[in-house]
Parts: structure tokens; sequence; C-alpha cells
């Protein structure tokens, strides 16, 4: 080893590795704290770990699977949205708010995956319930988790093409339950939406029309309006928009997750 090679070789040995640095995310509603840390190193993190308290008992303490070997690009929450990496919320109205972890797993438009935590109150102790969003995400409202059915994207269409239909779940003794077709007026909306983009589309040149006409169905179907769904997958057979073997596709598909409620 040549001379000057030798002596940065030494003092690259020599300087300590930066560490990392530590960073907790904290929360407290009544009578629950929880706590989100992880180490930061520059763009990396990892560790995760989650601690819950109740009523000044600590009921969890335990680390968080990131869900991929260290190091990769899960982050938490807040470096990619602008709200907190966890939150409390009385999800199923029984006073005692769940504790809500937020981590995104990185990807040009992918994927936030949540952890829900909820206190059985026989049992006194909290249980986790693992949710991967993937590309649609979601939201609250009140007390109910509004998202998009992430399973139609690339099903008809590339992602641009897509449209991803309203879905609105509800978190019930520890289970997130999906009550879209309870909300009709809001499948009414985003059906119409679809409908609108779809015409606005129709016009363009070289646009793949499958996805958003999917998305159309899937939303008449849960709104047990098969027959008319049906009726406008026709006509655009008819312009020459889709082929008619789409519409034995979009069937079989929406009846496998289904969303004709049988």
């Amino acid at each position: 080893m040549r001379p000057l090679a030798a002596a940065i070789a030494v003092l690259a040995l020599a300087v300590p590795a930066a560490l990392a640095e530590p960073v907790t995310e904290s929360v407290t509603r009544d009578n629950v704290s929880a706590e989100l840390s992880y180490e930061r190193d520059g763009q990396d993190y990892g560790d995760f770990h989650v601690k819950i308290t109740h009523d000044g008992a600590v009921l969890w303490d335990k680390r968080l699977p990131a869900g991929c070997k260290d190091p990769c690009g899960v982050r938490p929450a807040y470096v990619v949205s602008d709200k907190d990496s966890v939150r409390l919320r009385d999800l199923d109205g029984d006073r005692d708010p769940e504790v809500i972890v937020d981590l995104f797993t990185g990807g040009a438009h992918c994927c936030l995956v949540s952890t829900i935590y909820w206190f059985e109150e026989g049992g006194g102790k909290y249980t986790p319930v693992r949710r991967d969003w993937k590309d649609a995400g979601y939201r609250f409202a009140g007390s109910r988790l509004r998202s998009r059915d992430a399973r139609f994207a690339y099903r008809f269409a590339s992602y641009a093409e897509s449209y991803l239909p309203v879905q609105i779940f509800e978190f019930r003794e520890g289970a997130l339950r999906d009550v879209t077709r309870k909300h009709r007026r809001i499948l009414r909306k985003d059906a119409t939406r679809a409908y609108r983009l779809y015409r606005q589309q129709r016009s363009r040149p070289g646009i793949n029309l499958r996805g958003v006409l999917a998305a159309y169905a899937a939303d008449r179907y849960r709104l047990g309006q098969r027959r008319g769904a049906r009726a406008v997958l026709r006509a655009a057979v008819a312009r020459g928009d889709v082929d008619e073997a789409f519409l034995g596709q979009v069937d079989r598909y929406l009846k496998k997750l289904k969303y004709t409620g049988r």
C-alpha cells in the first residue's frame, strides 16, 4: 500500500462513525400516553419502538417491526406528510383512545402502513392490528377511516390511469370493518366523479379508460346498481372505448372482491 493511501486508511479507522440520533414522538390524551421512538441517521431510520402507558401502568413496550430488513426505506409518517407518526383516537367509541402508529415504506407513490393498538378492557392489555393501506393511505372522517381500494391500482390500467374507488372503515372489536356500503351518499358522489372523469378523458387519444370505468362500476355495484353500471359499460363498448371482454373481467373481479354483496 502506498504511504498516502495507508495514512488515509489509518485516519478513516481513527475517526469514529457518526452516531445515529435518537428521536421520540409522544402524545397523551386522558389516561393514555404513547411514544414512538426510533433512530435517525441522515435519511435512514430504524429501530422503531412503541411504548404505551395506560392509567400510569406500562402495558406495551416493544419493538415495532419495520417490515423489511435494515437498512430499508421505512420512515416515520411525519417525514413525508403533515401528520404525526403516532396519534391517539377513539375509533370504537368506548372512550378509551386507540394508539395509531403510521410508517411510510417509501417508493414513488407507496405505501402507508398503520399499526392500531387497542385496549382490551377484559384482558387489561393492548393488542396490535396492522393495516397496509398501500398506495391509497387514509384519513380520519370522524371516528371512521376513509381510504380507497388500492387493489384497483394497475388492475385494469397503469397507476396513472387507474381510479381507486372509495372505501370507509370502522374499527370494532379489534378489527377494521369495511362499511362503505352504508354510506350511499359518498358512493353516489364518488361514482359521479368517476363517470365525469371518464367523459373528460374520452376525447383524449391514447388514454386507457378501463381503470376509471372499473372504479365507476365498483361504486355502482356497492349501491346495488349492477344492472345500471353494466348498461354504461356496454355503451362504452359500443363507442369503442373498451373491448367487450372488459365487461366480463370487471364483473368477475367485483364479484371476487364481494362488491356485489354476495
